[in-house]
């Protein structure tokens, strides 16, 4: 699917439809454990459970 709008938009809207939402994350370097915008407004605000998967 292809949709043109904010990316946290576009996943929050996404996952209203869904039973799990699956996302890619980039790890930080050691120290700084944080979430991007995208994965924190979707776990933030997405009505289903969210899964987070590290890029390797």
């Amino acid at each position: 699917m292809c949709v043109e709008d904010v990316p946290a938009g576009a996943m929050t809207a996404a996952a209203r439809h869904a039973a799990l939402a699956v996302l890619g994350h980039r790890l930080r370097p050691a120290g700084k454990p944080r979430l991007g915008a995208v994965a924190h407004a979707t776990l933030r605000h997405a009505p289903c459970p969210v899964t987070l998967i590290p890029h390797t």
